[in-house]
């Protein structure tokens, strides 16, 4: 990058300057007019040493008025469906079913647990969603107006 020096602005460059700043052009910009290495901080220099040229007045922002607040409804409430066995219920076996054990297991037949003890024991109902009989299903998973 060229330095400068005295014979840098010459008459006709400080004429130049003078008419861009009058025009409102950004220091930016104007070092980007006189070319030749001239940078910014050069310009804004050479205009506070210069006689008879104003300050520009500082631009004053002024802000958006503030959006009003949007009053939404509250979502509706959605019941949930009650399970079919009440929480305390899920640990001991249906009416009318014997539990199962483990080896006894299937793909085809309901896998909750009944118990957290060996020997392990499972409802062992027929499956109907997944792993679980429809008693089980509708506790151990969620509908899918949930999710």
């Amino acid at each position: 990058m060229k330095h400068f020096t005295s014979d840098t602005w010459t008459e006709e460059r400080v004429e130049r300057l003078r008419a861009l700043w009058d025009d409102g052009v950004s220091l930016t910009v104007i070092a980007r007019e006189l070319g030749e290495g001239v940078t910014r901080s050069a310009v804004a220099g050479k205009l506070s040493r210069l006689k008879g040229v104003k300050q520009r007045p500082t631009v004053v922002r002024v802000s958006p008025p503030p959006r009003p607040k949007v009053v939404r409804e509250p979502p509706p409430v959605i019941e949930k469906p009650q399970p079919a066995i009440a929480a305390a219920d899920m640990w001991h076996a249906l009416p009318g079913t014997v539990p199962i054990s483990l080896e006894d297991l299937t793909r085809d037949l309901c896998a909750w647990p009944i118990n957290d003890a060996k020997p392990y024991l499972f409802c062992g109902c027929k499956v109907e969603r997944g792993s679980f009989c429809a008693t089980h299903a509708a506790v151990g998973y969620r509908p899918d107006t949930e999710k």
